[in-house]
């Protein structure tokens, strides 16, 4: 089958197709081998129906990525040969950024000067790649990386008050680099829930004030045991509390003292999220945090209710039952204390989600008062009656 012929059939047109990859494995080696005679580089190409993913690869200098009228995509890279492939055949480049001062591309620009942030910003430019592969004059988007960069390492950060105590503390994934003339530094990283991310800007000067920012996700629908630990981080970053570091092992260092007068966070959103990775411990189905909007107050205070008596703490409320099976109307004076027993089974919604289990209360009346205890299993209590 020529290619004049191939060229004219449709793609994806007839029973099988008219040329097998297997029958041009012998003519692409050729052409690759007649290719492979730069003295200074050598070549990686294909065709691809998705556009190809570049990144870094050792020993490449260059790649271009070029679509095809068939909507498939053309792609070279370019390899040096050796150390000196670049000296003895260099690379000119001529480029000229088109943005105005004042544009977030002009501010990144100057981030990248002084910190060694990579960037990317709209430019025009022009270059002598090998292999008659250049462009000249074309506009596009070019990303400038940062110069220095340093692998990735992992970062603690916890928040203390005025006194000393650690009111939250949190672990980061990070990736920093620096400035070409070492003058500042920039860092950034995530924490294992991947909701709080953090961006640093570090200055060498001695009297420099350092700046670092941080940014919370949308906490709808995330896992509460996953993201508690970033919501309470996120509850305490505020004045008068300040931040210090440390790396996965070892002691603690101050960084920076917080400004913000409040958190990123309320106090309520804190423990509604910690109510709910409380309540988790019980239960095998997965626990997300709702739209707070599209719940009732009474549904949250059930939601704390259940954490509390979880953790073991006490739950007071009101005896709104008018007899008690085994004693008499008015045989009760005040201030006596009696225990009763009683069976009920609790099982509660998840909007839909199904139930979140049986547990145990333990009633202790006194007066009209009583304080629940949550166990697993059914409410029960020993039934027994004294006076103070």
């Amino acid at each position: 089958m020529n290619a004049r012929k191939r060229s004219e059939a449709e793609p994806g047109d007839g029973p099988a197709a008219l040329l097998e990859p297997s029958e041009i494995i012998d003519h692409l080696t050729l052409l690759d081998s007649v290719l492979d005679t730069d003295p200074h580089f050598t070549y990686g190409h294909g065709i691809s129906p998705t556009l190809p993913a570049m990144e870094y690869e050792p020993g490449l200098v260059a790649a271009t990525i070029q679509s095809l009228p068939n909507e498939k995509w053309l792609f070279f890279k370019i390899y040096q040969r050796s150390a000196q492939s670049l000296e003895e055949r260099p690379i000119p480049i001529h480029l000229e950024f088109t943005f105005a001062e004042g544009t977030p591309e002009h501010e990144a620009n100057d981030q990248w000067m002084r910190y060694g942030k990579p960037f990317e910003a709209p430019a025009r430019f022009s270059l002598d790649l090998p292999g008659g592969l250049g462009a000249e004059d074309k506009e596009g988007t070019v990303s400038v990386p940062a110069p220095h960069e340093r692998d990735a390492y992992q970062l603690r950060m916890r928040v203390v008050d005025p006194e000393g105590t650690t009111l939250a503390d949190l672990e980061f994934a990070m990736r920093s680099t620096a400035a070409s003339d070492g003058t500042g530094a920039w860092a950034t990283g995530t924490d294992p829930s991947r909701v709080m991310d953090n961006e640093g800007f570090y200055d060498t000067a001695s009297d420099a004030v350092q700046r670092v920012n941080f940014t919370l996700a949308p906490l709808g629908g995330q896992v509460a045991a996953t993201v508690q630990p970033a919501v309470r981080f996120a509850r305490h970053l505020e004045a008068p509390n300040k931040i210090q570091l440390a790396g996965p092992v070892g002691m603690f260092k101050d960084m920076i003292e917080l400004d913000g007068a409040q958190g990123m966070v309320p106090p309520s959103i804190d423990r509604f999220v910690t109510s709910l990775a409380t309540i988790q411990t019980r239960t095998t189905q997965v626990i997300r945090i709702p739209d707070i909007t599209e719940i009732t107050n009474g549904e949250i205070r059930d939601i704390h209710r259940v954490a509390t008596l979880i953790d073991g703490d006490t739950s007071v409320g009101k005896w709104r039952r008018e007899a008690i099976e085994g004693v008499a109307p008015g045989s009760m004076e005040v201030g006596e204390h009696i225990q009763i027993q009683l069976d009920i089974p609790l099982q509660g919604q998840d909007r839909g989600r199904g139930p979140r289990g049986r547990h145990r209360r333990t009633d202790d009346l006194v007066g009209d008062r009583c304080r629940d205890r949550w166990h697993n299993g059914l409410y029960r209590t020993k039934s027994q009656r004294h006076r103070p």
